[in-house]
């Protein structure tokens, strides 16, 4: 037998047994198990009325349950973060304590040596009216724990430690964030004012937002909307002070250099004041809550909100709804036109009556709200005729019924991009692009419902390059040259071409000077054109074609409906084009 090893056992068993009496029964020492069941206390969350957090029966900090949140009391009275306490609270009743230590199992240890002594910090519950106190200790000398006792209950509990993350590590930790909080609070007026100029916008009774301040004025609510909504998240970086005895001079709030105030009617309701910004930390800004003569940090971009111009909170888009729609005017030079609605289809009713293209008409209408303002010129008007608006060179109509919806009117041009234009029932001159001017159809023409059915077709006469041809539809519905050059075999293929042509759809221009067309070499080289007679179309009963350019990929051509002095410039698609050249020569 090996007595040396057998003594050298002895020696370490020896010393595992006293490791283990120190660790359980000494000083600072974890006690040994209860085999008992765990008694924790358990609480129903929704019956804490109050937290507090003591230190020698001293409060430092405590909240209270108001309403669906919380709110602070101590060390300040401020609102308070409802998920870090309620996170906390959840934290404790559903804690599992990995020990517990009774009273017997503790024999003569004190609770100072497992640091419960009278300076420990305390966790205070009311609940249901009645308190629960949680004293915490010191570290378990095994684990990631800690010692918890139930104060004026038997025996000490050993915790995870992980539920000592849930406790806050200041007296600002449970203080709300929010800079601005707006819950139960009915506002129907939004105000900046300051060293830089600022407004005032009022909610009407359908919800949106109108300048009231430094002008009567249309205002864009989504953007007044985003900055409300941008200041309720934003978030307070720290907590500087909260005595109302502060220098506010050096800090920028004496006065303050911007405000942000949210009322009703003429009542103030919340403001924030914006300070300057921090030398040493210049992504923040300084904000004080009069109400609370809070002082905080907050970022940077709040105070730059505060600067944004008046001209980015006003209404940019030209038109108002035009609801139940039924007649527009239009007038551009000498044209004048007018359309009414007819059941779901439009009609041109002057200067002459035809059918209008309620596709045509419907996009138009749809394109109309994307006209911006691009300037805010003038809101005081002295004389129009400075923008030539004494004597517009377009004007626009929309009526329901005999109520003017709308009515603009077009000036000059505001340098090479831009053309002045006024609402008639607002005071201001704007301006807006002037490609998107040109775009807007003038002349009635525009609106004519230009497709139809190939079957209607019943003659085609051509002309390219001096020679003609005609083509005539025979009883048997087939096609036939009667007039020009030889005679010359017929592609099956024209049924086809016409269908596409009859159902093209493309934007109309109006041409006052179609020798801005004709002068075009490409109008010379091309030297065709062809008319179309229809029979048993309601509307329109020719269509008079000229090819100016082929582009390839399209191909420009002018339009005369029914004989009508002024052309449409319109756009073929190119293949469409190439096929009318081949379908309908006169070679």
């Amino acid at each position: 037998m090996n007595t040396r090893l057998t003594w050298l056992l002895l020696l370490i068993a020896s010393a595992l047994g006293g490791y283990i009496y120190l660790a359980d029964f000494g000083p600072g020492a974890r006690p040994a198990a209860s085999t008992r069941a765990l008694p924790f206390p358990r609480f129903d969350v929704a019956e804490v009325s109050a937290v507090e957090l003591m230190r020698s029966n001293t409060p430092l900090v405590r909240v209270v349950r108001e309403g669906s949140g919380w709110r602070m009391q101590l060390p300040v009275a401020y609102p308070a973060q409802k998920p870090a306490i309620e996170a906390l609270l959840e934290a404790l009743n559903q804690a599992q304590p990995s020990r517990w230590l009774s009273d017997a199992d503790l024999g003569t240890n004190s609770p100072a040596s497992f640091g419960l002594e009278a300076a420990a910090l305390t966790v205070k519950l009311e609940v249901a009216g009645r308190p629960v106190l949680l004293q915490l200790g010191g570290q378990a000398p095994v684990g990631e724990q800690f010692y918890l006792k139930q104060v004026g209950a038997d025996g000490i509990f050993v915790m995870p430690n992980a539920l000592l993350a849930k406790l806050p590590r200041s007296s600002d930790h449970w203080r709300d964030r929010s800079l601005l909080s707006l819950e139960g609070v009915a506002f129907d007026r939004f105000e900046v004012r300051g060293k830089t100029p600022g407004f005032e916008a009022q909610k009407d009774a359908s919800g949106r937002w109108r300048l009231t301040k430094p002008l009567l004025a249309r205002a864009d609510s989504a953007r007044i909307e985003t900055v409300i909504n941008s200041l309720r998240s934003a978030r307070v970086a720290a907590f500087l002070s909260d005595s109302p005895n502060v220098d506010l001079e050096p800090l920028g709030l004496q006065p303050p250099e911007n405000e942000f105030i949210l009322g009703r009617g003429t009542n103030d309701l919340v403001r924030l004041q914006i300070g300057n910004i921090p030398a040493d930390a210049t992504n923040f800004v300084r904000v004080r809550l009069p109400a609370t003569t809070n002082l905080v940090l907050a970022p940077v971009a709040v105070g730059q909100l505060a600067r944004l111009a008046l001209a980015n909170f006003r209404d940019r888009q030209l038109l108002p709804p035009l609801p139940d729609l039924t007649r527009i005017e239009l007038r551009a030079g000498t044209n004048r036109a007018a359309l009414e609605a007819r059941g779901t289809n439009w009609a041109v009713v002057a200067p002459a009556e035809f059918p209008a293209d309620g596709d045509l008409v419907r996009y138009w209408l749809e394109q109309l709200p994307a006209i911006g303002i691009h300037e805010f010129v003038n809101d005081v008007v002295a004389d129009y005729a400075a923008y030539g608006l004494d004597q517009p060179v377009r004007e626009y109509r929309f009526l329901a019924g005999t109520n003017v919806l709308a009515h603009l009117q077009f000036g000059k041009t505001n340098g090479p991009e831009h053309i002045f234009v006024r609402r008639l029932d607002e005071p201001g001159v704007y301006s807006v692009g002037l490609g998107v001017f040109l775009q807007q159809p003038e002349a009635a023409g525009q609106f004519r419902e230009l497709r139809f059915a190939e079957s209607n077709v019943t003659q085609v006469a051509i002309s390219r390059l001096g020679k003609t041809r005609v083509l005539e539809r025979t009883a048997q519905g087939e096609w036939a040259a009667t007039t020009g050059s030889p005679p010359v075999s017929l592609s099956p293929a024209i049924e086809e071409t016409l269908h596409r042509l009859g159902t093209l759809q493309s934007l109309r221009y109006a041409v006052p000077d179609e020798s801005q067309f004709t002068r075009l070499p490409s109008y010379q080289r091309l030297g065709h054109e062809f008319t179309l007679t229809l029979g048993g179309q309601t509307g329109l009963r020719s269509l008079r074609i000229r090819l100016v350019a082929d582009l390839g990929a399209t191909a420009v051509a002018l339009v005369h409906a029914d004989g009508a002095a002024e052309p449409l410039r319109i756009e073929l698609p190119g293949p469409l084009a190439q096929d009318l050249q081949r379908e309908f020569t006169a070679q």
